[in-house]
């Protein structure tokens, strides 16, 4: 099957082209999951297709505004007439086609994981940089933040390396009542 729709448990899962899934094994580890946690196999079903939507939804959030801005701004700064409605709505298009297709591949490849970025330091870098753009009450393009992280990892690593091992000292030492958690 080239576009699977898994209907058996009453919601659907589909997978991209090229991603072959046999339905009874499909079935059977939605079942294993739903017993290994205690709970329906239809929940099961509804987590997976939740978080596969979320995910697909928190990969394109805030992008249409921030095209249109950055095309109407370019546009001011080459001294052009404003971009047509059809020409952002290409661009926006465009956009999270690309977007949409990457965090689907991510996804399949098992390359994200729950709770946020696949590298820590980064994560750390993100927090830097979104603080000091606060501080400094200063807005930047979803691309000049990415160019600000990746010029953090790349030239202050040592810097980002201790800043890491500060916060996680100062984590530790933070009383957190753990009691009745079963271990992992």
């Amino acid at each position: 099957m080239d576009n699977l729709e898994f209907e058996r448990l009453g919601h659907a899962f589909v997978l991209g082209a090229g991603v072959k899934v046999d339905e009874q094994m499909l079935a059977g580890a939605v079942k294993v999951i739903a017993e290994r946690f205690g709970i329906h196999a239809n929940s099961v079903a509804y987590l997976i297709d939740y978080g596969y939507g979320k995910s697909m939804n928190d990969s394109v959030a805030g992008r249409a505004k921030a095209i249109e801005s950055e095309m109407v701004e370019e546009a001011k700064k080459k001294g052009k007439a404003a971009p047509t409605k059809a020409a952002i709505e290409k661009a926006i298009s465009d956009d999270f086609k690309a977007r949409l297709g990457k965090r689907h591949d991510a996804i399949v490849a098992g390359t994200l994981s729950a709770g946020g970025s696949r590298d820590g330091l980064k994560t750390l870098a993100s927090e830097i940089v979104r603080e000091r753009l606060k501080a400094e009450s200063l807005k930047a393009t979803p691309e000049q933040f990415e160019a600000l992280v990746n010029d953090m990892l790349a030239n202050r690593r040592d810097a980002l390396l201790k800043e890491k091992e500060i916060r996680a000292t100062r984590a530790a030492a933070i009383t957190v009542n753990l009691t009745g958690l079963a271990k992992a």
